[in-house]
């Protein structure tokens, strides 16, 4: 039984090797963050799909008020920004 303190449990690194106990902290954190970058480029697995779609449909909605280029551009510009996010899926999703 761990030995308690105000009623938390005390862990004895005593009993854990001193390299392991050491390092044990900054694993968990590796790890913890390597989990969290996962959940979130799961969450955003379709936004690199979905991105230029909805950016597509809000050009036909204003090209009566703004000039074709200007959205041609914006357009472009929304499709090249998520190329990034693109690649960082991808790569992530072969690990």
């Amino acid at each position: 039984m761990a030995p308690s303190f105000r009623g938390f449990a005390v862990h004895d690194y005593r009993r854990v090797p001193f390299r392991r106990a050491k390092n044990a902290p900054s694993e968990r954190r590796a790890k913890l963050a390597l989990d969290q970058t996962a959940l979130a480029l799961r969450s955003l697995a379709l936004n690199h799909w979905i991105m230029p779609v909805f950016t597509a449909i809000i050009c036909m909605m204003f090209v009566r008020w703004i000039e074709p280029m200007r959205l041609v551009i914006w357009f472009a510009a929304v499709v090249l920004s998520t190329v990034p996010l693109a690649v960082v899926s991808r790569m992530f999703q072969r690990q």
